[in-house]
């Protein structure tokens, strides 16, 4: 279980899952972007959603609402370079972004816990 709750872990594991999941469509259809600006926005997509999922106490509609909201932003503002005329200015910038979002909520979770902690020993 403690592994399962690893805040750097578990985005890793996850996002590298689902990049390679995509290795079909590849494939088939090639791919747009560069391969490794892919599988960083998976990870630090995966990173955003687990603590999403945290948040919401393991509840999956608020995560897939997050994935829903993600997705259809990606294609409203043309951010993938196909969308743009190959471009990848825009999917560096969501990329940043999200390593940004992603920074913040593990560190505001990693504080979060420690607060626990501290009281937790105060009360004991």
């Amino acid at each position: 279980e403690k592994i399962l709750k690893n805040k750097i872990l578990v985005p890793v594991i996850v996002g590298s899952l689902w990049a390679l999941s995509r290795y079909h469509t590849f494939i088939v259809h090639g791919i747009e972007e560069p391969l490794y600006l892919f599988y960083l926005a998976c990870v630090f997509e995966s990173t955003i959603s687990f603590h999403v999922l945290n948040m919401a106490k393991d509840n999956l509609v608020m995560a897939f609402n997050f994935h829903f909201l993600f997705n259809m932003s990606i294609h409203l503002f043309a951010i993938e370079p196909i969308d743009n005329e190959e471009n990848i200015i825009p999917l560096v910038i969501l990329i940043i972004l999200e390593f940004i979002v992603g920074a913040i909520l593990t560190y505001t979770e990693h504080l979060r816990k420690k607060k626990i902690k501290l009281e937790t020993k105060e009360e004991n």
